[in-house]
């Protein structure tokens, strides 16, 4: 069997995403081998990090189920009880709260990120990880690396804060600062820094939280002046796009107009809202200096270009549409 068939069904099992069971069929033949086997129960269904970070609920049982019912129809494998411990925790949790763990390339390090089980609770849906932060994590880790490169970060409406933590354990940014408007979501944003960084390397990377509201606070509120703005998933309620573009206008104005652009990244649920959301950053002095998506592993430009490129951020939604992303900057500006 091929390794990065293998290295793929670990990435996507410990993001916590369903699996099908036609892939689960190519990963079978790999228990063939009993040292494979032993390897892969101790070392992914077993392993000690989901005693610290207990997965998601309900994320692994069914892909476990799946894998011990066509084991025990052969007799070509003998499993081992770590299979069976793996699938008595998943079972039993009920906890409020589960973790994803996101892999790098090498599979060496990760990010982990605790999450509601829930995509709506405590009033947010900020609690829960979106597709489309997934998406931009993805993008700024590798095609758009270069934009991120030396930048002071700020990430508005953050959640969980995937993006902005990923990017300041790539070492490539400067500086990082996270924002939200919930309590909740900021208190679970600082849990997540600290299952992922040391207050010494918090320090050293400035890594920052802070209370932000584009209804009410002010650029001049945040001790920083970022060149890099980015978002997930914030394009959704008309009512407050006004005050998003008015406050992407203020936070590029601060930082110098020419150096600062904005990227905001969203899955389309509905045209009419999009819609206004340009048409609040027309009016707000700003322009779209490039849009294009992802999907299927792919990244897809205005200009025809097409760009594969598996994510290390696997994600599976509900409503299966591309990850739009918009590249914005001051009118005025030269790009």
């Amino acid at each position: 069997m091929k390794i990065l068939v293998v290295n793929n069904f670990v990435r996507q099992y410990f993001a916590c995403i369903p699996i099908s069971n036609d892939f689960l069929d190519e990963i079978i033949a790999y228990f063939e081998n009993e040292t494979n086997s032993e390897c892969l129960i101790n070392s992914v269904f077993a392993a000690d990090i989901w005693i610290r970070f207990p997965e998601k609920r309900g994320s692994h049982s069914n892909i476990l189920k799946y894998l011990i019912s066509k084991l025990e129809s052969t007799d070509k494998v003998e499993l081992c009880d770590g299979l069976y411990e793996a699938i008595a925790r998943s079972m039993s949790t009920s906890a409020e709260y589960g973790h994803r763990i996101y892999l790098s390339g090498s599979g060496r390090r990760f990010i982990v990120l605790k999450e509601r089980n829930e995509q709506l609770s405590l009033g947010t849906t900020g609690l829960s990880c979106w597709k489309a932060s997934c998406d931009l994590t993805h993008y700024l880790l590798g095609v758009g690396a270069s934009f991120v490169q030396g930048r002071n970060v700020l990430e508005l409406g953050a959640g969980c804060g995937l993006c902005g933590i990923t990017l300041a354990a790539s070492g490539l940014t400067n500086s990082v600062t996270l924002t939200d408007c919930n309590k909740h979501v900021l208190g679970l944003i600082e849990e997540n820094l600290c299952n992922n960084f040391s207050q010494e390397v918090r320090q050293q990377r400035n890594i920052k939280v802070n209370y932000f509201d584009w209804m009410a606070s002010k650029a001049s509120d945040l001790y920083i002046r970022p060149n890099l703005i980015i978002a997930s998933d914030v394009v959704y309620d008309n009512e407050v796009l006004p005050s998003l573009a008015h406050m992407i206008a203020d936070l590029i104005e601060a930082g110098g107009r020419g150096d600062v652009r904005c990227l905001v990244a969203g899955t389309v649920r509905n045209e009419d809202t999009m819609r206004a959301f340009l048409s609040a950053i027309e009016a707000n002095g700003l322009k779209v200096d490039e849009t294009f998506t992802f999907s299927d592993d792919a990244f897809r430009f205005e200009d025809g270009r097409c760009i594969v490129h598996p994510s290390m951020f696997p994600f599976v939604a509900t409503l299966q549409c591309p990850t739009t992303f918009y590249w914005i900057s001051s009118a005025g500006a030269l790009t």
